[in-house]
């Protein structure tokens, strides 16, 4: 999950489904978005005075929907489970594609990506434009020579079990299929679950409730064949615990899995944000590099490792989530004019020494020379 917070929220269960009225107000439009060379469109009705302003300094809330409804055995996405040792402790997890320890093989995911347009009741709204084109077109869905000539995703996969896949001449991949682009998606808010903000550099920001928000998604994500990531994509909406007050914002995106009649589906949200909103290392496709990285390694939010915390991520507390973005949130890099985040590798959560990653480090860009710190 996404998010640059100071302190940690509580929050409730995710609902699995969406009720009518809900579904009524998640319809696809029949038009694609216009303003196509721009990253996205924001607009709010009110005077800057009626609108909640948001700190100079916006905080990432902690929030990571638990997966629900999930079955054995259920057709979903491609994934291995494995397991180690830590202090006589066995900590099981499961990752999409084959176990790089063993395989040689090439998954590929197919990917439906949703453009989402956020109506406020306020009269407030956003939806991405440009941002569309130029998150499909990044090195997230494409292969790129700054990331060893493959997928982002791949490179810190690969790179996380690097003596495993270099044993193996380099032939083991994870990687994303061509996106599938749908119709502009619209997601009414109603008054009490989200508001227009303001930052401090004048940007429009939605604000939305996060279990609310994440209702809606499960729903829309369980639609789609459960053998597909689906992404959802939208421009400078941050979700909250609460909206009304700005100091529980700042969430920028998350990913989980939900369970239905037709197996377990994964999907991932991230927020494409203009500089004034998060600052300029974590904008644009920053917080979709941290939650494609995160759904790789733990697609269904259920693997366990052992307690970690990070003193420049006091978000996140004392965790036990093998949320591979979480420990380095605003450590990015940039491939073209996009940003990336640094990923934290298997090693440094298995606290193995030395690391199986490449180089011996323990996170894809190096920031992390050891394992993690306990707690």
């Amino acid at each position: 999950m996404y998010k640059r917070v100071i302190t940690a929220l509580a929050v409730a269960a995710v609902p699995l489904a969406m009720t009518a009225g809900q579904m009524a107000a998640a319809s696809p439009s029949p038009s694609s978005p216009a303003g196509a060379g721009t990253a996205g469109i924001t607009h709010a009705s009110r005077a800057a005075s009626a609108r909640p302003a948001l700190p100079r300094q916006l905080r990432l809330g902690y929030f990571q929907p638990k997966a629900s409804g999930l079955t054995a055995a259920a057709r979903t996405v491609p994934f291995y489970a494995d397991k180690f040792v830590y202090k006589r402790v066995t900590y099981h997890y499961t990752s999409v594609g084959t176990n790089p320890r063993t395989s040689i093989a090439t998954t590929t995911v197919p990917v439906t990506f949703i453009p989402v347009r956020i109506n406020e009741a306020d009269g407030g709204f956003s939806y991405p434009t440009g941002a569309v084109g130029s998150t499909t077109g990044s090195a997230l869905f494409r292969n790129s020579a700054a990331t060893g000539g493959t997928q982002y995703g791949a490179a810190t996969l690969r790179a996380s079990y690097w003596r495993y896949v270099a044993a193996h001449k380099g032939r083991w991949h994870v990687l994303l299929g061509k996106p599938v682009t749908t119709a502009l998606l619209t997601i009414n808010v109603p008054s009490n679950q989200g508001a227009t903000a303001q930052d401090s550099s004048g940007d429009f920001v939605p604000l939305v409730n996060v279990n609310w928000y994440a209702g809606m998604l499960n729903g829309i994500a369980a639609r789609y064949a459960p053998n597909r990531l689906v992404v959802f994509l939208t421009y400078n909406t941050v979700g909250c615990s609460d909206f009304t007050n700005t100091s529980t914002c700042g969430i920028g995106g998350f990913h989980t899995a939900v369970g239905t009649s037709t197996g377990n589906h994964t999907y991932s949200w991230a927020s494409w944000v203009s500089p004034g909103v998060f600052g300029a290392g974590s904008a644009d496709t920053a917080a979709m590099s941290h939650e494609v990285a995160e759904w790789l390694n733990d697609p269904f939010v259920n693997d366990i490792v052992p307690r970690w915390s990070v003193p420049s991520e006091p978000q996140y507390g004392c965790s036990n989530a093998f949320e591979v973005g979480d420990p380095l949130v605003g450590h990015t890099f940039t491939i073209g004019a996009l940003h990336y985040q640094d990923e934290t590798n298997f090693s440094w959560f298995a606290r193995q020494k030395p690391s199986v990653g490449f180089n011996g480090w323990y996170s894809y860009k190096g920031t992390f020379r050891t394992f993690s710190p306990s707690c």
